[in-house]
């Protein structure tokens, strides 16, 4: 009795054990193995290239705009240079010339105000010549005013004749200073001075080759 009552335990044990391992089977059935092809890459370039540093290993898993690998170009790091030593340059010229119209403007200014000063003051002199004429002559009241004259022109209107000239070269002589002044000032301020065209133009062509340089990094 005791022996089939074991012999049935063992007998339940062996079809629960059949039923769990077909269930087992069926789970494992709906699984699949495989290897996912990896996406290549080529990339072209029209000039030569080095690589400068790699980002990543094979087989290590990307994401979107990661950086894989960063290559040079030795004619473009070439052409950069040459471009940043003549911004360098012109940076150079632009601040000597523009401390070389500081120089000439005030070199102007002072030349103006000399001009001005020794022209007015002949001016005075003569002017204080002629009042001293002036009272010279009050005093001969005793000469005859019928006496025959060398000259048809009196004293008084050849220093007038003397004023109004210098008058008019002082006029002239500002005018001129006062052209070159402003002549001076405006390329001083003129954001299109030809040091400042060559500069914006060496600028845009260095900003081109800095799109280039960024297309090597993939």
């Amino acid at each position: 009795m005791k022996e089939r009552f074991l012999l049935y335990i063992l007998w339940v044990c062996a079809v629960f054990g059949l039923i769990m391992m077909s269930l087992g089977g069926k789970r494992e059935s709906n699984g699949y193995y495989g290897i996912a092809e990896s996406r290549e890459v080529i990339v072209n370039f029209e000039n030569p290239v080095e690589i400068k540093e790699f980002y990543v290993l094979p087989g290590q898993i990307v994401k979107k705009d990661m950086l894989l690998v960063e290559l040079n170009r030795p004619d473009l790091t070439m052409k950069m240079n040459e471009i940043m030593h003549h911004m360098s340059e012109c940076n150079m010229q632009k601040i000597y010339r523009k401390n070389e119209i500081t120089s000439q403007l005030h070199q102007l200014e002072t030349q103006k105000e000399a001009k001005i000063n020794e022209i007015d003051f002949a001016i005075q002199q003569l002017r204080s010549q002629h009042d001293f004429n002036k009272h010279i002559t009050s005093d001969l009241n005793s000469i005859s005013s019928n006496e025959k004259k060398t000259n048809t022109r009196t004293p008084s209107s050849a220093m007038d004749l003397k004023i109004e000239s210098l008058q008019k070269d002082r006029e002239l002589s500002i005018r001129q200073i006062t052209v070159q002044i402003e002549t001076l000032k405006k390329e001083l301020e003129s954001p299109e001075s030809q040091l400042s065209v060559k500069l914006k133009n060496l600028q845009e062509e260095l900003n081109l080759l800095n799109l280039e340089k960024q297309k090597l990094q993939i």
